[in-house]
């Protein structure tokens, strides 16, 4: 029998059926498959954009009506952005950047919305804006509910202005974060001044309700644009009635509500409020005030035109400038005109006249900051400022000089020492009169040549330094003027309300107060001047005695 004889081709087939028993011969190493494991799915993604709103500008510095047509879509700084589940908890939250960005990690897979609550929120602030219709709550902006699936996505919110061409069609979503951004400009120029500031919570109340009729606050019936303190939470009223008179786009308005809380709680504020105006000869206390707001509108917003809109259509209203004094107005410590101007002219970069400072927001917070001012003795005042100023920044006492002497305000005492200009009336100077413990009494005259309850000579100021703690009385008896008189008396120390004397009795207010060491005010007025009835009051004059 013949040997068999196997050929290289069969031999490596059987390498290839038989590898354990094979080797060399070409049949070379086997090579192991590549397996691809499976794609693990991601467990959070990112979710980011850009939240915006519309602002509806005035024609122009000098018109204050609205122009619909010039709609700019502007980032809505600071405010805080959530991503809310579909059991509506809230699972992840951000604030916005300067440029209205965000962006928050989420779950995977997870159907979420995006909302953008009308709040600016730091850990040195929290301002909201909420519906004093509705109970008082929070404005928000909602998206739509989606999955977030499994990469990373934008999504976008815009508040839309709601006008539809010839009046307000759909919500008015913009309108609350359209007044958060000049809160949000402020709050940066003042860090910009001292970084450590902190801005006690407040809320702005809106609502399109809101109209400028008396009634109850919660109805809209607020009458006007106003700040006020609500239960211990500083609290800014603005208009809404379309057609009547509508503030969110008025930025200076707002800037000027919001400067009153500046005034109030960063600073000091002795204002009574009242209706006030230009050519009003006002209480020292409300000039400098409402003349402090408007000089902020203008710092904050950047322009020296004040303007408000109004009407049907928000197609009216009024502009003032703060570089120009109203030729109808008083010129004085007693004018919201005057002390618009003058503060103004401190910060503005625009010199004219006597005017030589540039000082910017520091021209003004440094002072209304510094515990000269806040802890002053006397009353807030353009004196108060004067004095307080020369404090903090005596380099430029000089520029401030020029600028009280054009403006008819002769001392830079915070007592007013010296000050010449009685506005042409009786019964004005000296502005403060001092009575001493157990000395004679004073006799000061209470008016109302000028109006009621917030006007120039309605209150007269009389200090008492008190020199050891105890109980003192007070005797306030009418002596000329008005047959029936009604004498009130209000005590104060470093704006402190100590103590009210109020009984009405006719012609005589007594009272007793335990008193600390230091200089106290008494603001004296006759009732029948701050009644708010025009057909009342007069000129009534009181003898004061402390004993």
């Amino acid at each position: 029998m013949m040997n068999k004889q196997y050929t290289p081709y069969f031999a490596s087939l059987l390498c290839a059926l038989v590898l354990s028993s094979c080797g060399g011969g070409g049949g070379g190493d086997a090579t192991t498959p590549t397996v691809t494991p499976p794609v693990t799915p991601p467990s959070t993604v990112t979710i980011s954009g850009t939240i915006s709103f519309d602002k509806v500008r005035q024609t122009s510095t000098s018109n204050p009506a609205l122009n619909y047509t010039v709609i700019d879509v502007l980032p809505a700084a600071g405010i805080v952005v959530e991503a809310i589940n579909s059991s509506d908890a809230v699972i992840a939250n951000t604030i916005t950047d300067s440029n209205g960005n965000y962006s928050v990690e989420l779950p995977a897979n997870t159907s979420i919305r995006i909302r953008a609550k009308a709040q600016l929120l730091d850990d040195n602030w929290n301002f909201k804006v909420t519906d004093n219709t509705n109970s008082d709550a929070l404005y928000v902006l909602d998206g739509q509910s989606a999955n977030t699936g499994t990469g990373n996505s934008s999504r976008d919110l815009h508040a839309d202005s709601g006008w539809g061409g010839s009046a307000y069609t759909t919500t008015r979503a913009a309108a609350p974060f359209a007044m958060l951004d000049v809160v949000f400009t402020g709050i940066q120029q003042i860090i910009a001044v001292d970084s450590t500031t902190t801005f006690p919570a407040a809320e702005i109340r809106w609502s399109i309700n809101n109209r400028p009729s008396s009634g109850a606050l919660t109805d809209g019936d607020i009458n006007t644009s106003f700040f006020t303190i609500t239960n211990g939470l500083p609290t800014i009223y603005i208009l809404g009635a379309e057609n009547v008179d509508t503030d969110e786009y008025d930025e200076d308005v707002v800037a000027h509500e919001w400067g009153h809380y500046i005034e109030s709680q960063l600073s000091r504020s002795d204002s009574i409020g009242g209706n006030h105006g230009l050519t009003d000869h006002l209480d020292m206390r409300v000039a400098f005030s409402e003349g402090l707001g408007n000089a902020l509108s203008g710092v904050i917003n950047g322009d020296s035109f004040y303007v408000d809109s109004f009407g049907p259509q928000q197609a009216n209203g009024f502009a003032l400038d703060l570089e120009t004094k109203s030729n109808f107005s008083p010129n004085g410590w007693f004018s919201e005109d005057t002390i618009q101007s003058l503060l103004f002219d401190i910060s503005d970069n625009n010199n004219e006249g006597q005017d030589t400072l540039s000082l910017g927001m520091a021209g003004l917070i440094n002072v209304l900051t510094s515990p000269s001012y806040k802890e002053s003795t006397a009353l807030t005042s353009i004196f108060t400022f004067a004095e307080s100023f020369k404090t903090v920044d005596a380099a430029n006492s000089v520029g401030l000089d020029n600028l009280l002497g054009a403006n008819n305000i002769n001392s830079d005492s915070a007592f007013a020492t010296g000050e010449t200009n009685n506005a042409f009336r009786n019964n004005i100077l000296p502005i403060y009169t001092p009575v001493s413990v157990g000395g004679s009494a004073v006799n000061v005259c209470s008016t109302k040549v000028d109006g009621e309850d917030n006007k120039l000579g309605n209150f007269r100021f009389i200090t008492v330094d008190i020199p050891v703690r105890r109980q003192y009385d007070i005797a306030v008896i009418g002596t000329t003027g008005l047959a029936n008189s009604d004498p009130d008396f209000f005590v104060t120390r470093q704006g402190q309300l100590l103590f009210v004397g109020g009984s009405g009795d006719l012609n005589v207010e007594n009272g007793s107060v335990t008193l600390d060491p230091g200089i106290h005010v008494i603001s004296l007025v006759e009732f029948l001047n701050n009644d708010d009835d025009n057909t009342t009051g007069g000129v009534s004059c009181f003898d004061l005695s402390v004993i």
